[in-house]
Order: structure tokens, then C-alpha cells, then sequence
């Protein structure tokens, strides 16, 4: 609960936090929310996601590079929502952007997917993690 664990595509590293740390974060995670963004989100579908039936909507992030002036290179996003009780299945958004003024590009990739509902769950540090060093932030 107090340590994580972050890959950086070739080394691992982990860092412990302070009590408020994990306290704020509780809260942040709480105050996250994954909604179907209004006005360009439309129904492409139906299909079942883990064995539960599912509507299908694409999107894409309304006002994406507008505030930094980034050329935008990608900016698509999909959900899967259950039918019946309306809880994300699955979810999915790729953005990428250029800095027209340094040339730097930016991409994010998010993926979520739902794999059980209302189950215990079990978290495991991975084997890479166990022995990193602490991080010196």
C-alpha cells in the first residue's frame, strides 16, 4: 500500500511513500472518474467483453493541443459499456502530438480493462521490482 513500482522500459525502480502521500492518493483515486466524453462520443456497436453484453462508442478528446498549440497526430478513444449496470468494461485512448516549435513528440496510450467485478484481488510486486533501487525523489 505505501510502495510502487515503475518500469521505465529497461530498469525498474521503487519508492515508498509517506502516509499523507497514500491518504491524498486514496482521495485522487476516488475522484477519478472515465466517463463517455459529450458531444462526439457515438454508438459504433455491440459486442460482449468478458462474457458480459457491451455498447460500444468511440471519441476522441475534444480540444486536444488547443491549449499548447501541439500538432496532433492521433486522438481516438474507445469504451465498452456494460448494458446492463453501465460500467466500463474496457477503455482505450491514443493521442499523440508534435511540439511544432521543438519538433518533440508526445504520445500517451491508456488501456483499461475490466476482468471481474466485486472479486477479491491480489497484488504482487513483479519479480524485476523486488530488489530495484529506491528511487532518490
Amino acid at each position: 500500500a505505501d510502495t510502487t513500482c515503475t518500469f521505465d522500459g529497461e530498469e525498474y525502480t521503487k519508492d515508498t511513500t509517506n502516509p499523507f502521500e497514500t491518504d491524498i492518493g486514496t482521495v485522487l483515486a476516488g475522484v477519478f472518474d472515465i466517463v463517455i466524453p459529450t458531444g462526439n462520443a457515438q454508438l459504433v456497436g455491440s459486442e460482449q467483453i468478458a462474457g458480459v453484453e457491451a455498447d460500444r462508442y468511440t471519441f476522441s478528446i475534444e480540444g486536444l493541443g488547443s491549449g499548447s498549440g501541439a500538432q496532433v497526430d492521433a486522438n481516438t478513444g474507445e469504451i465498452w459499456v456494460a448494458k446492463d449496470g453501465g460500467y466500463v468494461l474496457r477503455y482505450t485512448v491514443v493521442a499523440k502530438m508534435v511540439d511544432t516549435a521543438t519538433g518533440e513528440q508526445y504520445s500517451l496510450t491508456v488501456t483499461l480493462a475490466m476482468t471481474s467485478v466485486n472479486q477479491p484481488v491480489s497484488i504482487v510486486m513483479p519479480d524485476g521490482c523486488v530488489n530495484a533501487p529506491m528511487s532518490t525523489t
